[in-house]
């Protein structure tokens, strides 16, 4: 996390993304624990979008504000459900969200 923040910056995103078995590969998939652990600590270390992948309705797929914690996208697995911005800001206190390309 700290390399991340150092090379990438705070707001650029960060992705844990859960293994799950398949074809030939038996290893045990990632326990949803070890993910959300790995999200907090990049979270203390001062990321501000930081994300779990594979996790389908886990609340740590979804885009809120670094400023106020308002949710601001709403994601299940690779689908949008909401969208919850004024432009390019925080609807409730205003902050600039660094989006890259068209929500749609």
């Amino acid at each position: 996390a700290r390399r991340h923040l150092r090379e990438a910056g705070k707001e650029t995103p960060l992705h844990f993304t859960a293994y799950y078995p398949a074809c030939k590969f038996d290893a045990p998939p990632t326990p949803v624990v070890v993910l959300e652990r790995a999200h907090d600590i990049a979270v203390s270390e001062g990321l501000e979008f930081v994300y779990l992948g594979n996790v389908p309705g886990h609340r740590y797929e979804n885009t809120y504000c670094p400023e106020c914690r308002e949710l601001l996208i709403e994601r299940f697995g690779l689908e949008l459900v909401k969208i919850n911005l004024k432009g390019n800001r925080c609807p409730s206190c205003g902050r600039e969200i660094p989006i890259v390309g068209k929500i749609s």
